[in-house]
């Protein structure tokens, strides 16, 4: 197991850490529940970019026996979780340079006081982020026993996405990806949520994790 830092360093001097958790939230007012998870989307022809099938342009390596074919694609500026959060890791990328990212998306409020599982709420992200170009100076630990990192870094990411971000300092990969594996186990583990898939083995739970 790799360690960034040792968690029980009481002053935390010079500690410094290249792998994040984040938490993406979302607010209910910017749009409706099915666009919040399949977003905004428009019909679009294959090599025809006016969608115009009389006036075909196809790019070069497009097959000739697909064009005029329809396909639905997001519009430009989608609020989907999908299209936010690619736009999202984009930016990250360009401030902090190359980023290797594991994330689950989750819905709000799947666990209810029955005890039972809804996937019927909206989206946030948990993600665990390797910075492979830039450490971050780790500077408490907070009253919930969770690592922080500067004010002033916490904000360079929370900057790129709409809504409230939450950001802990990893101290070690193994203790990261126990986060990931404790959300996914919370929504992929759950025999009762319907149309998703099962997580069976440590392989699926990366796959399913770096969808």
């Amino acid at each position: 197991d790799s360690h960034f830092f040792d968690p029980k360093d009481r002053n935390l001097h010079g500690a410094k850490t290249r792998m994040l958790f984040i938490t993406l939230t979302w607010d209910p007012k910017t749009c409706d529940l099915e666009t919040a998870w399949s977003g905004r989307k428009l019909e679009k022809v294959v090599g025809c970019p006016d969608n115009d099938p009389y006036n075909p342009s196809p790019r070069k390596g497009t097959k000739p026996e697909n064009v005029g074919d329809h396909y639905q694609s997001h519009v430009k500026g989608c609020p989907c979780v999908s299209c936010r959060y690619n736009r999202f890791t984009t930016a990250l990328r360009m401030k902090f340079g190359r980023v290797k990212i594991f994330r689950n998306f989750e819905a709000f409020g799947e666990s209810t006081a029955d005890g039972e599982v809804h996937a019927d709420g909206y989206p946030h992200v948990h993600a665990v982020l390797l910075f492979e170009d830039h450490a971050f100076t780790v500077s408490h630990r907070d009253r919930h026993n969770h690592f922080r990192i500067l004010r002033a870094d916490k904000d360079k990411i929370a900057d790129l996405w709409q809504f409230h971000v939450d950001v802990e300092a990893c101290y070690s990969v193994q203790g990261a990806m126990g986060y990931i594996k404790k959300y996914l186990q919370k929504t992929y583990g759950k025999p009762n949520v319907e149309n998703v898939p099962r997580i069976t083995s440590d392989k699926a739970e990366l796959t399913i994790s770096l969808l």
